[in-house]
């Protein structure tokens, strides 16, 4: 830089003297340039050097830009060209998890060995790095290069480096972890974008060759399927709303559970040309296609079954609502079907965070009995039942197929594994190979955001396992849920002048979703302390100056609760998706132990938000078959008018009532006018900014606004990428038989 100018010296100048008669100065044979930004041809002292060269040191530049070094560095030259010739760079998502995989996609493909294989221009290498809806995966080269003629070139560089440097190097490889004995090969995907509430279940084909799993982006939503030897992970079309998915025994075709309501199973061809509605289902735990032709689907309190070309369920197994609690615990999730067609195996959620129970459903007599502890089964595989505990450690143990029954120790061959309400995301499948996500990180940050959707962090020290969030009337504070342990989670104060961060709940409890007195005295939050499932509504002073006391208890659990800044009436929640009466919102006197209903439908209603004049409350319900923002009178509630358009959750008013704010179902942040005091008080609404990279919770308030309308949010951490281990059975095997053999256990 010089006087605000930036000087720049290219050597593509040579090439016009050249041009204009004069001597080139890269000459054959000659390497002119920094040796960590030339391209192989380049630092070959190849002639034919063309733009494409260049294409190579953008995206070198590019690369140090977000890596932090350059792709290639070493002690001298010889060996930094003998990198650049031979090696291919670290994918900078290993060290900066934060650069987008399309930009990583575009970077690695700038480096790419052979000229061909690299963007064709400036304008196409800009193009792939500010590409957001191009398909995840690999690069795909612009055509097919014949790798006998690649690696022809390869060695014909490595003699020729040897020859002009005097370096010796090993022939060009690909960096895959691979095990030549087993043939092991492990490689990475993309991590889709999932429901903060729910993991789904991804797919192996029966051979072994495709890999199949949902993804909720909000670009190209739908099924990721990726051909194992092929570079591109494809979206099959027409599977927006997928959730947990299966192939069909053929693996000519896949089935798949859709996840807004109304849920339906579905099947649909490889090619997408096919596809059909099989059946309405109320929630889907867990999907499985079975050799005789039925979709067996786990339901919240039952398990049953439909041909795949369409009919009538068919119950196999249904426990009484009665046994299974507010929290799920008891309720039945993942599905295997044993490979003589005879039985399944499920499990059920423990109570509180331990394991529940492995269970076998005979298919003939429907009869059931408990076989084991754990909290999801994945597969079964050559004698060995793989399943899952509680703290997402995969553990094998042998299955006795005449006996029915689980016989020698539980021997644990992978752990940390990503699951959430204890459904993990993994499959097994029939040719040994596994896919998985791993646990993602705990730690979350708070952020604030504008209207426009540029943020900033509220302390760069301050990370945790943050959840949901309430900023205080007053604004100099904000109460927030922190995960410190698998049984503890509790409500901290954040105090924004002071940069503090304290406790207010105690230890060894679930305490969640605070909120806030209308003077911001105290703080509101839901626990399920002393009381087993049944969770209610506290408060607690901000100051600590007092006990802790109960605000709402109910026959059913309560959940959430809003409580305006103006009249005398609070907001709440109470219930859960049961699949009959489901979740209601009621009002209440402060003060009183009696509600009056306000929404209280068989559909699904939740997230109340009370305006702030008292006057209105805002709320989500499914009644129309897709979950939309309402507005009633509050509190005596009566008609209702949709305010969402297209799908909407999370409501929360502005501090001057003027406007709602809700999050749609592509994950954009909406705000629309309102005018409280007319009789249809809905303005126009506009979106603000993509709201889908923040933590969101479906099932209560996930962000906040302040006074002078800036947004609170948590940042969560990058979900990991999803891995894939090829022949991993071989590799495991003798590990299991060992535990089994010496006894050991978990």
């Amino acid at each position: 830089m010089q006087d605000g100018h930036a000087l720049v010296a290219d050597f593509g100048i040579a090439l016009a003297v050249q041009s204009a008669g004069g001597a080139r100065m890269t000459q054959t044979g000659l390497s002119l340039g920094t040796p960590q930004y030339m391209s192989p041809e380049q630092a070959m002292g190849e002639r034919a050097i063309d733009a494409r060269s260049d294409i190579y040191a953008l995206g070198a530049v590019t690369y140090e830009m977000l890596a932090g070094e350059a792709p290639f560095t070493g002690p001298s030259v010889q060996a930094i060209v003998a990198k650049v010739l031979s090696e291919r760079p670290t994918p900078m998502r290993m060290t900066r998890d934060t650069v987008p995989a399309s930009v990583e996609r575009a970077v690695l493909a700038a480096l790419s060995k052979l000229p061909v294989d690299r963007p064709a221009s400036a304008a196409a290498f800009s193009t792939m790095l500010s590409e957001s809806t191009a398909p995840s995966g690999a690069f795909v080269a612009s055509r097919v290069v014949d790798r006998r003629a690649v690696r022809w070139w390869q060695g014909i560089a490595a003699l020729s480096l040897v020859a002009l440097a005097g370096v010796t190097f090993t022939a060009f490889r690909a960096k895959v972890d691979t095990t030549s004995t087993s043939g092991v090969v492990r490689f990475s995907l993309p991590a889709p974008t999932v429901n903060v509430n729910r993991t789904t279940q991804p797919a192996i084909s029966p051979d072994g060759r495709i890999i199949a799993y949902a993804d909720r982006a909000d670009a190209n939503p739908g099924i990721r399927l990726r051909w194992i030897d092929r570079d591109t992970v494809e979206i099959l079309p027409r599977t927006e709303g997928a959730a947990d998915v299966t192939f069909s025994p053929d693996g000519r075709s896949l089935a798949y559970v859709t996840e807004d309501k109304p849920s339906a199973v579905h099947t649909i061809s490889l090619d997408g040309r096919t596809r059909a509605r099989v059946a309405s289902v109320a929630d889907s735990r867990g999907l499985r296609w079975g050799e005789d032709g039925y979709l067996y689907l786990v339901e919240l309190t039952r398990i049953v079954r439909v041909p795949a070309s369409g009919g009538t369920l068919e119950v196999i197994l249904a426990t009484p609502q009665s046994s299974v609690k507010a929290t799920a615990e008891g309720a039945l999730q993942s599905l295997v079907v044993l490979d003589d067609g005879k039985a399944l195996l499920s499990a059920t959620r423990g109570v509180g965070l331990t394991d529940g129970t492995l269970v076998l459903i005979d298919l003939a007599t429907k009869a059931s009995h408990v076989i084991g502890r754990g909290v999801a089964v994945v597969s079964m595989h050559d004698g060995t039942l793989l399943y899952m505990q509680v703290d997402g450690t995969l553990v094998a143990r042998r299955f006795d197929m005449a006996k029915r029954v689980l016989v020698g120790p539980a021997v644990p061959v992978l752990s940390g594994i990503y699951q959430t309400d204890r459904f993990p995301f993994i499959a097994v499948g029939r040719d040994g190979s596994l896919v998985y996500q791993a646990a993602t990180s705990a730690v979350s940050r708070l952020s604030w955001l504008t209207r426009s959707g540029v943020a900033t962090e509220v302390d760069s020290t301050l990370t945790r396992a943050f959840g949901a969030l309430a900023l205080a009337p007053t604004g100099d504070q904000i109460a927030v849920s922190i995960v410190v342990s698998s049984s503890d989670e509790a409500i901290w104060l954040y105090d924004l002048a002071r940069r503090t961060l304290s406790r207010m709940t105690p230890p060894g409890e679930r305490s969640f979703r605070p909120s806030w007195t209308p003077d911001g005295s105290r703080v509101l939050f839901v626990s399920d302390r002393g009381s087993g499932a049944l969770r209610r509504i506290y408060s607690l002073a901000r100051d600590g100056g007092d006990s802790t006391r109960l605000v709402v208890s109910r026959a059913r659990l309560v959940q959430e609760v809003s409580w305006p800044r103006a009249g005398e009436y609070l907001a709440f929640r109470e219930g859960w998706s049961d699949g009959g009466t489901n979740r209601d919102l009621y009002a209440m006197r402060h003060g009183d132990t009696t509600a009056r209903a306000v929404v209280a439908t068989t559909a699904d209603e939740s997230n109340p938000a009370v305006s702030p004049d008292g006057r209105w409350l805002a709320y989500t319900s499914d009644a129309s078959g897709r979950t939309e923002v309402y507005l009633t009178p509050f509190p005596g509630g009566g008609a209702k008018l949709q305010l969402s358009a297209n799908g909407g959750r999370s409501p929360v008013w502005s501090r001057d009532g003027r406007e709602i704010f809700y999050r749609d179902m592509k994950g954009m942040l909406i705000a629309t006018s309102v005018t409280t005091p007319a009789a249809n008080p809905i303005g126009a609404s506009r979106a603000l900014f993509d709201a889908s990279r923040y933590y969101f919770d479906y099932n209560a308030r996930s962000f906040d606004v302040s006074a002078d309308g800036r947004f609170l949010f948590v940042t969560p951490p990058r979900q990991t990428d999803v891995s894939v281990v090829l022949h991993w059975w071989s590799e495991v095997a003798p590990a299991i038989a060992a535990g089994a053999k010496s006894g050991s256990a978990p």
